[in-house]
């Protein structure tokens, strides 16, 4: 039997030649069919490995924006959070009208509202990809009304894939 190379990397998380398998399940969350799809698995199985593929697959149709939600607390450090994303991607964003000067002084759903507007008058989908969401958990503890804003964005109209 011939000794194979396994392909998993464990560690940090992996994309293009070092991602391996799920191909079908790219597609599938990228064909759009779902508004919002949700990627739960134990730890180290590749949640995180999977978003930055999608990320780089994305293609024109979307503007993509990784969401590490590891270590907020309530709104404002989900907001902080989402400004640092939009800063490692701010060449991306530039290119969609989106500027991080612009975002610094708006709330949380202010910067959600603003990416999805500058999304689609560049012609795009925002697709957010959220990472570390358990934190959630915690910020619907100290802050029961973020959570039903957070989702109504998700879940409304055109322009946001989640």
């Amino acid at each position: 039997m011939p000794n194979r190379k396994n392909p998993f990397i464990a560690g940090n998380w992996v994309r293009g030649e070092n991602f391996f398998g799920r191909d079908d399940r790219v597609r599938e969350i990228l064909d759009g069919k779902y508004r919002y799809v949700w990627i739960a698995g134990t730890r180290r199985i590749g949640k995180t490995s999977l978003l930055k593929e999608l990320e780089l697959r994305c293609g024109d149709t979307y503007l993509p924006l990784f969401w590490n939600m590891q270590g907020a607390s309530d709104a404002d450090g989900l907001a902080e959070l989402l400004l640092e994303s939009v800063e490692d991607a701010e060449e991306r964003f530039a290119e969609s009208g989106v500027t991080v000067a612009e975002m610094e002084s708006l709330s949380l759903f202010e910067m959600l509202r603003y990416l999805k507007k500058c999304a689609r008058q560049s012609g795009k989908t925002l697709l957010l990809l959220c990472d570390e969401c358990e934190e959630l958990l915690n910020i619907e503890t100290a802050n029961p009304e973020v959570l039903p804003r957070l989702r109504r964005f998700f879940q409304q109209g055109e322009g946001v894939l989640t």
